[in-house]
């Protein structure tokens, strides 16, 4: 073999090392996570049990992104009892296979790394597939759901190693949505810059209402803010190319960019050019001048009425805007929104259908249906059928408002319309979860099929969350014929859920007992009573940029929850809190003396923390004279007494701050306005609060809050909470939701007023007794 010249050999290795940089030089990123982070915190799919099993992970591909490699770095393990030769795993891209493996028992543990092809991926989400066949017997039948029938994928160690590049953006503000893109491997950062100091509640204003908008679109993408100044370019570049060349982009990092503020503060930085163009609330994307794969977002108007209008524009609508690169906004109107609502909003009181729920007639299967069970056709069928992989379930989301109650045994009415295959076993069920909590089951027994209609099923209101609920329809349906040696028909197990079933709520008031971080973090209560906040004030204790944008991006989580921007919310350095609920976030150095010393710890120097020593049930009204133990002892035959329960605590004063790495959230009552409420997010110094206010909008943080006292750091297991010392009661309601609510909680008043209306009707009949025979029989009393 003919040796290449040492000139020939020097330019192939040039190539190769070309090829392997050329990715750097053209400004490649790489990002790898691993495979539950994909998930949504459904790590138990990923144990594949069963003869014929699956599960699915959807890779997000942003529109702005180019892949240039996904590579699949897999952990799996695989029962040590699997027929090697028989039994395989599949991963699938898009619905084709790009690898198979044999699972072999004597190697139970595999790893394996698989490059994805490029040109299956699209972008949105592309559907990532584990699949096996497992078996243990051949020649001899075999029961298909025998338990050593098992691989695991293992999420935490399997990952996905992107590398791609960003594509240049589309100056359109109807692709905003490739802007704030919920597809993204990260959490979102939205980076904010306006005009220098001073700034003002109108500057406070327009950048909550930005970093709301890029919120809302993000979804439940976790969502930070940065705030930066601009700073103008040498003069000199004035003359540089670039449609803003008066910018200076070195402070403004390496994301994309909203510019807020008025249209004479942006002039200096924009140019006389742009600002002639500003004639109205005025909305505008560009690619950034020193980079064209970043975007550059303004926000402007001539005055603050102007860029106000702007700014809400950005964050109400959820449709495209206009396929041009700026817009003028003259007008806008904004509606009231019904109290308390939310996504799939219920009133009490109404009746909801399915569709009107956002939920179409659906066919379920049965996760105890082997695939192989079923024909090509009935396999057909089944798959035009499915909404999501595998369609065992069928789960109904609604909005409930904060503090639903109507009694003790209030409860919602669920009636079904369905229809179910014949052939069924007779221990075939539909269950009904509300919450992940077991309701009841629905027998599916007969052997020729059925069809219910206003199939009624009660929900005890005590199962409903504050905020958004989760009715889950799951069909447990078995063949008829189960035995190892027989063939199974599976196409008849169906189960069809019609649109017009319906969920209602009892008519009922709304009394919560406060302070309830619990109740915060899922449905806003009670700062958004008002989904356009107009029952919010806000007040940011201290102007550092860092304590600014931690109370923006409190604001945007907020937002995210009722899906609702918050225009109507009061939000400054000081604000007139008068008939609101009040969020202050501020350092502990900057925290206002009155919110701090009402607060349920004092974490300033001197500091003073509660500490919850015993919870024990007692009685709520101790039994003193012998009225009291009258009236006990005739409540007693009716129902026992209810206990209530109460904390002991002690409370320790410090010299000192307590915080130092950890950040805090406090509910309390507000000292000025009883029955309001105040939430207090602080940390020992503005970069830290900003950086645990991030965290804090994390679900494993945010989910988790609970009582009046919400601490953390770093650790996700960090977070503790306490209990508050003492409670207040606000709520709503009609006047018999009222007295059903007060007498329920005293029912001693219940049978102390009925004794005294007992009393007084005795009375009233022997006066009227008497009053008659005196003016109808006088004789008798002569007589007397």
């Amino acid at each position: 073999m003919r040796r290449l010249s040492l000139p020939a050999r020097l330019t192939g290795w040039l190539i190769l090392l070309v090829m392997t940089l050329s990715p750097v030089l053209a400004g490649a990123m790489t990002l790898e996570q691993p495979l539950t982070q994909f998930m949504g915190g459904r790590d138990e799919l990923s144990r594949l049990r069963g003869a014929e099993t699956f599960f699915e992970v959807s890779v997000p591909l942003p529109a702005r992104w180019q892949a240039r490699e996904l590579t699949l770095n897999l952990v799996y393990r695989n029962s040590i009892s699997l027929l090697r030769d028989h039994s395989q795993l599949r991963v699938e891209l898009n619905g084709l296979v790009i690898a198979q493996f044999a699972l072999d028992p004597n190697r139970p543990e595999g790893r394996a790394t698989i490059r994805l092809p490029l040109d299956l991926l699209q972008p949105g989400y592309n559907a990532l597939r584990f699949a096996v066949a497992q078996h243990t017997v051949i020649g001899l039948c075999e029961d298909p759901t025998a338990p050593e029938l098992w691989t695991h994928i293992d999420t935490q160690q399997s990952t996905l190693r992107l590398e791609y590049e960003r594509l240049p953006v589309a100056a359109r503000l109807s692709q905003l949505e490739e802007i704030f893109d919920r597809r993204y491997w990260q959490d979102a950062t939205v980076h904010i810059a306006m005009a220098p100091e001073p700034l003002d509640g109108d500057q406070l204003r327009w950048g909550a209402l930005a970093a709301q908008a890029a919120a809302l679109r993000l979804e439940y993408v976790p969502t930070s803010v940065q705030l930066s100044q601009l700073r103008r370019a040498p003069d000199d570049e004035e003359t540089a190319t670039g449609r803003f060349p008066l910018l200076d982009y070195a402070n403004l990092g390496s994301s994309d960019l909203i510019l807020v503020g008025a249209r004479d503060r942006l002039a200096p930085f924009l140019g006389a050019r742009w600002a002639s163009d500003v004639t109205e609330g005025y909305l505008a994307v560009f690619p950034r001048d020193d980079d064209p794969s970043l975007a550059l977002l303004v926000i402007s108007g001539r005055d603050e009425a102007e860029v106000t209008r702007a700014a809400t524009v950005l964050s109400l609508i959820n449709i495209p805007f206009p396929d041009a690169s700026r817009v003028l906004v003259s007008d806008l109107t904004i509606p009231p929104a019904p109290p308390d609502s939310g996504p799939r909003h219920l009133p009490p009181g109404i009746s909801a259908s399915f569709a009107q729920l956002g939920v179409e007639t659906t066919t379920l299967l049965s996760p105890l249906q082997p695939a192989h069970f079923m024909s090509r056709a009935g396999a057909a069928l089944l798959e035009l059928t499915q909404v999501n992989a595998a369609r065992k379930s069928l789960v109904v989301e609604f909005w409930a408002p904060a503090g639903l109650y109507a009694g003790d045994d209030a409860h919602a009415t669920l009636r079904l319309h369905l229809g179910y295959g014949a052939g069924l076993r007779p221990d075939s069920v539909l269950n009904l979860l509300v919450n992940g909590v077991f309701v009841r089951g629905i027998a599916l027994d007969d052997p020729k099929g059925a069809t219910f209609v206003d199939y009624e099923v009660r929900i005890p209101l005590s199962l409903l969350q504050a905020g958004r609920n989760q009715l889950a329809l799951i069909a447990m349906m078995a063949p008829s014929e189960t035995d190892f040696c027989t063939l199974r028909q599976g196409e008849n197990l169906l189960l069809t859920v019609y649109r017009d079933s319906s969920l209602r709520l009892p008519f009922a008031g709304q009394f919560a007992r406060l302070p309830d971080l619990r109740l915060l973090g899922r449905s806003g209560f009670p700062f958004l009573r008002d989904p356009w906040g107009g029952e919010l004030a806000v007040r940011v204790m201290g102007k550092a940029p860092e304590t600014i944008a931690a109370a923006w991006t409190l604001l945007g989580r907020l937002a995210q929850i009722t899906t609702m921007p918050l225009p109507e919310a009061l939000i400054g350095f000081t604000v007139d809190a008068r008939d609101r609920e009040l969020i202050a976030v501020g350092p502990l150095g900057e925290l206002d003396p009155e919110l701090a010393q009402a607060a349920p710890a004092m974490l300033t120097d001197p500091a003073w923390v509660n500490y919850v020593m015993l919870r024990a049930i007692t009685d709520p009204e101790p039994i003193d004279g012998w009225l009291e133990r009258w009236l006990a002892r005739v409540e007693g035959w009716f129902e026992p007494r209810s206990g209530q329960v109460q904390t002991v605590t002690a409370r320790a004063r410090f010299h000192g701050e307590l915080l130092d790495r950890y950040g805090a959230l406090l509910a309390f009552e507000s000292p000025a306005q009883p029955g309001r409420s105040v939430l207090l997010l602080t940390a020992r110094e503005p970069a830290l609060l900003l950086h645990r206010a991030s965290q804090l909008v994390q679900p494993d943080y945010w989910y988790n809050m609970q009582g009046a006292l919400t601490l953390w750091d770093e650790r996700k297991e960090s977070l503790r909470w306490q209990e508050p010392e003492t409670r207040y009661t606000v709520g709503r309601g009609s006047i018999d939701h009222r007295l059903t609510h007060y007498f329920d909680h005293y029912p001693w008043a219940l049978l102390a007023t009925a004794l005294a209306l007992f009393v007084g009707l005795a009375l009233l009949l022997l006066w009227m007794l008497r009053r008659f025979k005196r003016r109808h029989h006088p004789e008798i009393d002569r007589e007397g």
